[in-house]
């Protein structure tokens, strides 16, 4: 049958089937997904795509439960006598936004101690 369904998904009558077109969300799911993976953020494990420990740090939900201790800690201290600790932060928060935070903190105390 000439005009049959299966010869209108091939091409030209070679035999060949057309590869079904990727939707935009597809196409941004794997461009995403390469981007992480370029990054080491995601890795491939068992056939699926998995965070890595770099991924869970930076944008994991449970992350403080996997990884208790991660965060960052800041104090400046007085003079070059590591004894005598000013201020402290410690910042628990998602540890993209830990870095703005930090930044912040440091440019305070750089002001104030100049």
């Amino acid at each position: 049958m000439r005009g049959s369904r299966a010869a209108s998904n091939t091409n030209h009558g070679t035999g060949r089937m057309h590869a079904r077109p990727r939707s935009r969300s597809q196409t941004y799911q794997r461009s995403l997904a390469a981007e992480l993976e370029t990054l080491r953020l995601l890795t491939s494990h068992q056939g699926r795509k998995v965070p890595t420990v770099g991924g869970v740090l930076l944008f994991g939900r449970d992350r403080l439960t996997r990884f208790p201790d991660a965060g960052i800690q800041a104090g400046p201290f007085k003079g070059t006598d590591k004894g005598a600790i000013l201020d402290h932060a410690e910042l628990k928060m998602p540890l993209v936004q830990a870095i703005g935070d930090a930044v912040a903190f440091v440019e305070k105390h750089a002001i104030h101690g100049a």
